[in-house]
């Protein structure tokens, strides 16, 4: 079965964070793709709200994290504040009373992510960013969960961090051509992103990173739309990932058919399933 082993399912506000803009109808559909074991899928809730629809959906995997781009949404510690505007005490303090709350949905989903730091297509407090990963990294460790990452340009740092965890760890979608080898170094997975045929980074992690190692994602509708450039219905979801996996066929030099079973058997060991 074709996995995607990274995505938000698009919810309807173009970055897959937030279910209240969700589109009933895509839902129901990749409800129906995954019941009928056409996709499998390993859905990123960001929120509580995602994580309750998600949890709908038979057959579907979750991973459960705050990601950095909530960063100051979820470190304000009262309606309206500045938490820049607290010193370190009260904000750390605030993001594990924050992170307490929602301990049930890291304990009921699969992996933790996607978690990490990003200084590119964000402008949370890097230092915010980073108590915020690290204090769920803890919970990660204290739960045995296997850990989904979102690195962008934050690639050299998150890699020295990881080394205090002895956790399973999936770096999604690496689009940076440097550091690869730290996280190579830790025995790292790697999904390989839609845009394949255009990334030299992504080239490099499918021709750098050993077989069972590697998964395929499409990070959502949404992501896939941006690597494309063109409009993408649910129905054409597994043909994306299908294209991924045949170009880590190729680099590999093994029928496409193979990659894509040493592919999935890759998503349940890191699983633990």
């Amino acid at each position: 079965m074709i996995i995607d082993s990274h995505t938000h399912m698009d919810t309807g506000n173009g970055l897959g964070i937030g279910i209240e803009n969700s589109n009933p109808k895509e839902l129901a559909e990749f409800r129906n793709m995954i019941r009928e074991k056409k996709l499998g899928v390993l859905a990123n809730a960001s929120c509580v709200s995602e994580f309750e629809a998600f949890e709908t959906i038979e057959g579907a995997f979750i991973s459960f994290g705050i990601h950095p781009w909530n960063t100051h949404e979820f470190c304000k510690s009262g309606k309206g504040e500045n938490p820049l505007l607290l010193d370190e005490q009260d904000w750390v303090k605030c993001i594990r009373e924050k992170l307490e709350g929602v301990k049930e949905y890291f304990r009921g989903a699969h992996a933790v992510g996607e978690i990490g730091m990003d200084s590119v297509w964000c402008s949370c407090n890097l230092m915010l960013q980073r108590e915020l990963f690290i204090q769920q990294l803890e919970i990660a460790q204290s739960l045995r969960r296997p850990v989904v990452l979102h690195t962008k340009g934050q690639e050299k740092a998150i890699a020295e961090i990881l080394l205090n965890y002895s956790l399973k760890k999936l770096v999604h979608w690496y689009s940076c051509e440097q550091y690869l080898e730290l996280f190579l170094e830790q025995d790292c997975y790697f999904t390989v992103g839609p845009n394949y045929q255009t990334s030299n980074a992504v080239k490099k992690v499918i021709s750098t990173v050993p077989l069972d190692r590697l998964l395929v994602e499409t990070d959502g509708i949404s992501a896939v739309e941006w690597a494309s450039e063109k409009k993408i219905r649910v129905a054409e979801i597994p043909d994306v990932l299908k294209g991924s996996v045949r170009a880590i066929a190729e680099a590999k030099g093994i029928a496409p058919e193979i990659a894509e079973r040493r592919i999935e058997e890759n998503f349940y060991r890191f699983l633990g399933i």
